[in-house]
């Protein structure tokens, strides 16, 4: 018991709120501490404490039921040439983890390596081997039947976005798969944009999603209007998907 009231004698006398309310930090120099504190956290910390209970509630159900689309899509159109999937806005740099998990995953769900491959339009920025561990779920005659000539430089991960070389174009029948992991802005007239080569086959709706909407958000929001098209084109800004929404969407090139 004394114990007890020890610690809370301590936490009463060390919180600051309380001594800003018993007259011990009085002052112009306290008081703009005590302000700035509480700005930051009512307009940056907790905004972004509830924009990711949201993000993390909703991506990982969106990611199953996304992945269980493609397992069935896939099951449905293949004919014996495996399915190409890009990622958009994904590089084959920082993004391979996108593609690891995502292929992980479709294995699991009972799809061969012979049925999908990986790829991406993007370059990695700072290129160079693959890091981690071959798949338990690849079997050595499926990554033989993919890379029978053995070109693949990194034949522990038999996916396209893993080898170097030239990047690919996406063709008609391709998957484009739009997902919170992408450095697009992806507003609506993004994903309307898409729709004029692409079918969307299917998509996600998360309701009560809440965009990140800290102050390092707004103001990069704000500054993102003032770069000029060579800017943008020039990658000044390297992550444009600011609000981090976590809905998925999967495309069919037409």
């Amino acid at each position: 018991m004394a114990r007890i009231t020890c610690s809370r004698s301590i936490f009463l006398r060390c919180c600051p709120f309380l001594i800003f309310r018993q007259g011990k930090l009085r002052g112009i120099f306290w008081t703009g501490i005590f302000s700035i504190t509480t700005l930051v956290l009512v307009f940056n910390a907790v905004p972004l404490a509830v924009h990711y209970v949201s993000y993390n509630k909703y991506v990982p159900i969106n990611f199953n039921n996304t992945m269980n689309f493609l397992v069935a899509d896939i099951n449905r159109r293949y004919s014996g040439q495996r399915m190409n999937i890009f990622f958009d806005g994904v590089d084959r740099g920082t993004g391979l983890g996108v593609y690891f998990t995502a292929g992980e995953y479709l294995k699991y769900k009972g799809l061969s390596i012979r049925q999908f491959d990986f790829k991406s339009t993007m370059e990695a920025r700072n290129p160079g081997p693959p890091v981690g561990k071959a798949s338990p779920l690849d079997r050595t005659e499926d990554i033989d039947a993919v890379d029978p000539g053995h070109v693949y430089q990194y034949r522990q991960f038999p996916y396209s976005v893993f080898q170097p070389g030239a990047l690919p174009t996406i063709n008609p029948g391709d998957y484009l798969v739009v997902s919170p992991q992408s450095t697009r802005n992806l507003d609506e007239g993004y994903i309307n944009g898409l729709k004029k080569d692409y079918d969307l086959v299917y998509s996600t709706q998360s309701r009560l999603a809440i965009p990140r909407a800290g102050a390092k958000t707004l103001v990069k929001y704000f500054l993102s209007h003032k770069l000029s098209p060579a800017q943008k084109a020039s990658e000044v800004m390297l992550n444009e998907n600011l609000w981090n929404w976590p809905d998925y969407y999967v495309f069919i090139k037409k």
